[in-house]
C-alpha cells in the first residue's frame, strides 16, 4: 500500500470516528506522523506490529513512557480499523509496553485549603478582581471536586443558585460529557459575589 493510500486510510478512520462522536484533531495528527514514518522506512509490504511500536517509541524530549503508551493506543486502533479491509495488517498486541502507574494524589488538609485561600485573597492589586477570583476558584474546586479547566470554564448560566439543591451546570468536560454538581448554598456564594464585581469591571 502507498502512503497516499495509507493517508486516505486515516482520513476515512477519523471521519469515522468523528462522526460516532469522538474528538480526533489529535489522534488524525499522530496517525498521518505514523504514516510519514512508514513513508521514511521505506515500508512496501503490510504494516508489521514492529513498526508501530517503533513509531510510539521514538525518543523525544519530555516524551516518557506514558506518551509512548498513548501513541502507541493511537495506531492500535486505526491498524485494527486497517486489518478489518487488510487482513496482512499486523496490530501490536495489549501490553506490550510496561503499564503506566499514576502518582498518588495528594489530599490537602482544611488548614491548607484555608491558608490558600486567604494567600489568594492577598494577592496584588487589592482592588482588582484578582484576589476574588482566586480566592474563590479555590474554595470552590475544594468544595465540588471539580476539575481545574471545568470550575475556569464557568459562566453565570452554569449557577442555579436559587433551585434546590444549590447546584452547578458542568457542561462538555472530559469526554464531552455534562453533569449537575450539587453544592451547598455557603459554597456558592462566593461565586455569586464575584459576578458582581466582575460585570462592573468590564464596563
Amino acid at each position: 500500500m502507498s502512503c497516499r493510500d495509507l493517508f486516505l486510510r486515516v482520513e476515512c478512520y477519523v471521519s469515522l470516528r468523528r462522526a460516532l462522536g469522538y474528538v480526533v484533531t489529535s489522534e488524525e495528527k499522530l496517525l498521518k506522523d505514523f504514516v510519514r514514518f512508514v513513508e521514511a522506512q521505506m515500508v512496501t509490504g503490510p504494516i508489521r506490529a514492529q513498526i508501530a511500536l517503533d513509531w510510539a517509541c521514538m525518543p523525544s524530549p519530555g516524551r516518557g513512557l506514558a506518551g509512548q503508551t498513548s501513541r502507541l493506543k493511537v495506531v492500535r486502533g486505526f491498524l485494527s480499523h486497517l486489518q478489518a479491509a487488510m487482513p496482512e495488517t499486523e496490530v501490536p498486541g495489549p501490553g506490550m509496553l510496561a503499564k503506566v502507574r499514576r502518582p498518588k494524589p495528594y489530599l490537602y488538609s482544611r488548614q491548607q485549603i484555608e491558608t490558600l485561600i486567604a494567600a489568594a485573597s492577598l494577592l496584588r492589586p487589592k482592588a482588582s478582581l484578582r484576589p476574588h477570583t482566586f480566592a474563590t476558584l479555590i474554595g470552590l474546586i475544594a468544595s465540588t471536586g471539580l476539575r481545574v479547566s471545568e470550575a475556569i470554564g464557568l459562566t453565570v448560566r452554569d449557577m442555579h443558585l436559587d433551585a434546590d439543591p444549590s447546584h452547578l451546570e458542568v457542561l462538555q468536560t472530559k469526554f464531552r460529557k455534562s453533569r449537575l454538581v450539587t453544592s451547598a448554598l455557603y459554597n456558592c456564594r462566593p461565586v455569586a459575589a464575584v459576578c458582581p464585581r466582575a460585570k462592573a469591571s468590564s464596563l
